[in-house]
Order: structure tokens, then sequence, then C-alpha cells
């Protein structure tokens, strides 16, 4: 055990003047400014304009039934939450949705400014519709952004207010501040004043912190295209830091690569002055002409090696306390399966053979983590040296669908009997995948049976799972004798 005694973790004054010099406090107070001020400008400031334009309350009250996006948002934030977007995706699951959000919210309020009300009501309200689910929205990923980059340095608690004061400053300037401006200019002009706002928030969101690559030999930050490439990489495979090294630099340092890890490629551009070239410059007088060039390396993530000094080690994201169950927890341990905490979405790597899962308080519901975790826990089981399942299904095909239906059915057997009650139903994931499968009739039954096997192998490793009355049911049969 160490005694070395950890530096002790700033409080009050110290602790705010540390969060407010980094980039995530700074991308906070934008993302509450990018809450606060269309909830503002929708919810006070629209029917303001409305009744100056002698609109009657009638109507101005049904168009305030936009807010109701506010409160209903619970009912698709399970899927922001799990949805990751094709194209923005690269920038990271919740920062995608962000920017998708406001990206939607500037041209409707930009639509509210070219629209006469007194004229084209419907449509009127149809812009500030979309702009109320666009904000709604955009409210649940910033949610889920502050708990995924809280840390000692900027906690939740700490970055919830900086979000609040964000939201309150956009509330008092999508509302007075905006009807000061309305006294002195067309309603149409103000709004548009605050789409640009909402322009500016939006780059800021594009520059919202993943700190940048650096080499973790020589502490040299990555720059130019290859943050780009690194960047790419982690959100694409789920590393949880941003320290990279060559494959020499690793076995320099006492380390190694992980067999079958797939590294990287950077590049490295520079120029130099051949000797040819200085002796001519030398006789001439002239200048000497340099020549470019362009070298790739492969760098891998400290996470894909192995040996290396503790202080050069990936650091696993830490859940918290209480958010996994123990039984589960020891199950996963007990299996032997690499099993890594971290990045934004879950998935197993059937070559280097390891499971990555985002964090339990990455999750809508911490609960449904469980669900997850079991899920890519039962495709490690079909590796060659455990079950020996087929996994060369690529997306979409058949193979892959059948895979997906026995890990998904051998995760609910699982589940149950563990004591394990998601609030994502099992039926409606195996039901998607089923469907690709729709053509064989027997599918389903050949996928049960491969998921009891699979569950059996996992639970298996479950606390007290060969003592007297423990027996595990995963299948009808086994359900009725348990009975």
């Amino acid at each position: 055990m160490s005694t070395e005694t950890k530096p002790a973790r700033p409080r009050g004054l110290a602790l705010l003047r540390a969060a407010l010099g980094t980039r995530k406090a700074g991308a906070m107070l934008a993302f509450g400014f990018s809450s606060g001020l269309p909830y503002a400008l929708l919810l006070g400031t629209v029917s303001v304009w409305l009744d100056d334009l002698k609109i009657d309350l009638k109507t101005i009250g049904v168009l305030s039934w936009v807010g109701l996006c506010y409160s209903f948002k619970f009912l698709w934030s399970p899927g922001v939450d799990r949805l990751r977007l094709p194209l923005l995706g690269r920038l990271g699951r919740r920062k995608s949705w962000i920017l998708l959000c406001q990206l939607t919210i500037i041209p409707a309020l930009l639509g509210l400014a070219m629209t006469d009300p007194a004229h084209a009501l419907g449509r009127f309200a149809l812009f500030a519709l979309v702009a109320a689910l666009a904000s709604a929205t955009q409210d649940v990923a910033v949610d889920a952004w502050r708990i995924d980059v809280a840390d000692a340095e900027t906690p939740v608690e700490l970055l919830s207010a900086i979000y609040q004061f964000g939201y309150r400053t956009a509330s008092i300037v999508g509302g007075a501040f905006a009807l000061v401006l309305a006294a002195r200019m067309a309603w149409g002009t103000v709004f548009a004043i605050m789409a640009g706002l909402m322009l500016v928030v939006a780059l800021i969101t594009a520059r919202a912190p993943l700190s940048m690559p650096q080499n973790a030999s020589t502490g040299r930050t990555y720059s130019g295209i290859n943050v780009l490439l690194l960047w790419g990489a982690v959100i694409e495979c789920g590393f949880s830091g941003q320290s990279w090294l060559t494959f020499r630099q690793a076995l320099s340092l006492g380390g190694n690569v992980r067999k079958g890890e797939r590294g990287t490629t950077v590049v490295y551009a520079d120029r130099f002055v051949p000797d040819d070239e200085r002796r001519r410059a030398r006789e001439t007088g002239d200048e000497a002409q340099a020549i470019p060039f362009l070298k790739r390396f492969t760098v891998f993530n400290v996470a894909q090696c192995d040996g290396l000094p503790e202080d050069l080690e990936a650091a696993v994201p830490a859940p918290e306390p209480g958010l996994i169950e123990p039984t589960v927890d020891a199950l996963i341990r007990a299996s032997g399966i690499d099993f890594r905490i971290g990045g934004d979405r879950a998935y197993y790597a059937p070559a280097p053979d390891y499971v990555m899962v985002p964090p339990p308080q990455a999750f809508f519901e911490p609960i449904n983590w469980h669900r997850t975790a079991l899920h890519e826990c039962a495709h490690a089981s079909g590796a060659a040296h455990r079950l020996a399942r087929d996994l060369t299904g690529s997306f979409g095909s058949k193979k892959y669908a059948f895979e997906e239906l026995v890990a998904e059915i051998a995760s609910a057997f699982c589940c149950a009997a563990l004591g394990i009650a998601p609030t994502v139903r099992h039926a409606d994931y195996v039901g998607s995948w089923a469907e690709v499968l729709r053509e064989d009739n027997r599918a389903i039954v050949r996928a049960a049976s491969q998921a009891s096997k699979a569950a059996d192998w996992l639970l298996a490793f479950a606390p007290n799972a060969g003592e007297p009355g423990q027996a595990i049911a995963t299948t009808p049969e086994a359900a009725r004798q348990a009975a």
C-alpha cells in the first residue's frame, strides 16, 4: 500500500477558480445559455410579440402549448441516450446531439424572424414547435454531457451551478433584453439577433472539450490533422484517454502493445535541406531551397498497452458507488473477460477480445447498464476459446442479426436469474433483429438455444452459483424444475 499522501482537493473559491480555468466549464456555461435562451423566447417573448400585434388571447394560449415539449421530453430521452448520430457522431454522442439541436434551433428562430404571425400564423407556429422540440432535446443531451465530463477538478454539482448561471443569464437576454430591443427595432430583427447568439454557442459547442492528444513518452502535444485523427480514434474505439505511444516507445518504457490491437496512423510533415542544395547555395549566394516531406507513423493509445509505468497507464473512469449491482460486478470479474468501462458506446471487440461499456452514470437510468453489460459479455462468450459461435457477420447481415438475438436473449436470461429489472425492454430489441430473420421461422428457436448456453456459461461465475439451491433457470424446462 502506498504511503504517499494525495494532494488536497480544492474547495470553495479555490475549486471555483480551478474549474473556471477549464474549457469544460466554459462549454457548460455556453450550454446553459443555449438551453435558457430558446426557453425564454418561446415561452415568454413570443407571447409579448403576438400581443403587440393584437393577436387574440385564445390563439396566444394555444401557441403556448409548444412549452409542453419541455414537459414530455422524457418520452424521447432514452432514444437520445442510446442513438448515435451517423455523421456528427464522430464529435461524441452527447456533443453531436447538442450541436444538431442548436443547428435546428438557429434556422427555426430565423424562420420566426422572417414570418409575420399576423398573416402566416400557421407557419409561425410550426417554427416555434420545431425550436421547442430541438431545445427540449438539447436539454436531455446537455444533462448527460454534464455527468460524463465531471471530474475532481470540476465536480458535477459545480458544473450544474455553472449551467444554471448560464441558463438564468439567457433568460434575462431572451426576456427583458429582447423586450428592450423590441422597443427600438422590429420583432423580426430581435429574433434574428437571438439566432446569431445561438450560432455563437454552436461554434463553442463544436470546440467543447475533447482533451488534446499527446505523446505519453515525450509529452509533446499532437497538432494539425493528427488531432482530428486521434480524436476520431478515441471516439470510435472508446478509449478513456488521449495519451499515445509508438510500438517502440511502448517497449522502451518496459511495456508492450497487446496482441491484436490496431494502431492509428498519424503523419509528420516538415522540410529539410539536402547537402547538395546547401553547397549550391553557398557557392551561388542564393538561399537554400528546402524540400517538404511527409512521414507516416502508427501510434497506439496507452489503453491498448500492458506493462507501462503506473503514471502512464490509462485511467479507467470509476463508476459512481452503488450503481453496479455487486452480484453482476462479481460475475464479470470472475468470468475472466477483459471488461473495460469507458467511452460513449458499448461493444465487444472480437480480435483483441475485450468488452467496452460506458459507465453506469452515462445511462439515462443506470439500472439499464447491467442489461448492456451482460449483452456484451454474452457476445464475448462466443469467442473461439469459449463457446465458439460464429462472430464473423458484418453489420446488418443475417449472421450479425442472429448473434444480436443470442446476446440479447442471453442478457434477458441473466437479468431474470440475477433479479435485475431493466426499464428498457429486451423484447423490443429482440423484435428489431428478429425482423431481419423473418424468412427463417426457426431462427428465434435456435437463437434461444444458443442464448441458454451463453447465459449458463456466464451465470456459472455468479456468486454461490455452485451451491445447493442456487441453480439458475435459463430455459422453460429448467424454470419448471426449479419451481
